[in-house]
């Protein structure tokens, strides 16, 4: 007695109501298909695995990526991004992990043309008398004007701590440190770098005025 290959239902193909020719090969045919999308894939990963490993031979001897100096071939550590690396144009890089002494300063602000250094932060090889050298970040202040340091003092999401202990319609208190520095306010924000740049902006002149406004005040 005939039986359906694929069903194993144990059923004769003679006792089907519908044993046509044509309900047979969508029998069939939705049977494969369910075996195949899940073989396909699979075998698809395995294929595109060889081929990566293929291509990692390929680049370690190329002969054009040989530094002929150091005697290093191309090294591949990773099969993940073979098909990405002719697309590369450019690489940037960041600093992570800690900070070495746990605290994050603005030392240089660069625009078009110049760099601005910070030399009222009191770090190592900070170098100017009160009034600055002419790269000084006051001396960018008063190159650029005062609604520029605004700017950059309000687009951010720093604000000054509200358990500062303020002066009523101040922001902070200005004093004198050993430096002769006036005395930085302290600040909250999301990113440590916008905390660092509105510290640098007090120390040039603009600073943010009350806990939690927007307001800034020039001095």
């Amino acid at each position: 007695t005939e039986r359906s290959p694929w069903l194993g239902l144990g059923m004769p193909l003679s006792d089907w109501p519908q044993s046509s020719s044509l309900s047979l090969f969508m029998i069939t045919w939705f049977g494969l298909l369910i075996l195949y999308q899940i073989l396909v894939p699979i075998s698809l990963f395995i294929t595109m695995e060889v081929v990566r490993l293929a291509q990692a031979y390929l680049m370690s001897a190329d002969p054009e990526l040989y530094v002929a100096t150091s005697d290093q071939r191309c090294v591949v550590n990773s099969l993940t991004v073979n098909e990405d690396l002719g697309c590369v144009g450019i690489v940037l890089a960041d600093k992570t992990g800690t900070l070495t002494a746990n605290r994050m300063t603005l030392s240089a602000v660069a625009t078009p043309g110049r760099e601005w250094l910070d030399d009222t932060s009191g770090e190592e090889g900070a170098f100017g008398d009160d009034e600055g050298p002419p790269d000084s970040l006051a001396a960018m202040r008063r190159a650029l004007g005062d609604s520029a340091a605004e700017v950059a003092l309000l687009c951010n999401t720093v604000v000054v701590a509200p358990t500062a202990d303020l002066a009523e319609g101040d922001a902070y208190a200005r004093g004198s440190g050993e430096a002769g520095a006036p005395t930085v306010a302290p600040f909250q924000g999301e990113s440590p770098d916008e905390v660092a740049m509105v510290e640098a902006l007090e120390r040039a002149g603009v600073a943010l005025r009350r806990p939690g406004a927007r307001e800034c005040a020039v001095c």
